[in-house]
Parts: C-alpha cells; structure tokens; sequence
C-alpha cells in the first residue's frame, strides 16, 4: 500500500482507471501539446494512468492525481518518476496542472509541500532536476522543492 502525500491546498490521490477523461485537458492546448503532443489521444492518456499505476505498485511512488481543496477539483498530477537520463535512472520531481490553474490557484509552494517527505521514497535513486512541469519556471519550481543545477 503506497503511502498518500498531502499538502494544505491539495488532496494527492492515486489515478483512477476512469480519469482519462479529467486528465485530456491538462495536455490539451498549445503549450502542453509541445511538450506532450500525443496526448490528445485517449489511449495514451489511458497509457499514462496504467504507467503511473504500475508505478505505484513497483516502486511506491508514481504522479499521483491532484485534486484541488475544498472541494475535489481536478488540478492534474504530481509525483515522482524514474527517468532514463544518459543511461542513468534518475528520480524526476514533475507535475502537469490543469490550464485553468497554471500560475494561480496552484502554487509551487503546494507542489514542495507535497513533495518533501512523502514523494521521497527511503530506497529511490538520487533526483534530478529534470523537469515538465507546466509552469511559467519549471527550474523555479525545480529549485524550490530541493533540486538544484548540477
């Protein structure tokens, strides 16, 4: 059973089979569609829920679905991933808001809460500053949870 990080603002649950849906318009404009431009399908947003999911169950931690409070608005995703970086596995700290929400009602400061302690898994690989996180300063956001440029 993986542990549920939580923050004041925000509720992290773990993705749901049915939260393609909610999750389309995270990846759905211009900017988003940069850096994900496949996304708009549906199967690959069903792709990236199973990915997350079987991420929890392997490695304890995956992006887990932000809802923002009070109330369970969807706000998109958050979490911890491995990633492959020149050969290496590397811990990336990551999220994808929700357009509507980007640069306002969630603040990198609800993503370090969040992040520092329950997204720090006791046998993970070192993390990385890698960042996708649709913000107006991913290494910003980076920095403030604990990353730093190498």
């Amino acid at each position: 059973m993986t542990s549920h990080p939580t923050a004041p603002r925000l509720r992290f649950r773990e993705y749901r089979a049915d939260d393609a849906a909610v999750l389309a318009p995270v990846f759905s404009d211009a900017y988003a569609k940069r850096f994900y431009p496949h996304h708009s399908d549906p199967g690959r947003l069903t792709s990236w829920i199973e990915w997350s999911r079987n991420s929890y169950r392997e490695h304890g931690f995956g992006l887990w679905a932000l809802e923002l409070l009070p109330g369970a608005t969807f706000a998109g995703d958050a979490g911890l991933t491995l990633q492959s970086v020149e050969g290496e596995l590397l811990l990336e700290i990551g999220y994808h808001i929700h357009p509507d929400l980007r640069g306002q009602r969630v603040r990198p400061r609800d993503a370090r809460n969040g992040a520092t302690g329950a997204f720090r898994p006791p046998t993970a690989p070192g993390h990385s500053p890698v960042t996708k996180a649709f913000t107006r300063s991913p290494v910003t956001a980076s920095n403030s949870v604990g990353s730093s440029r190498k």
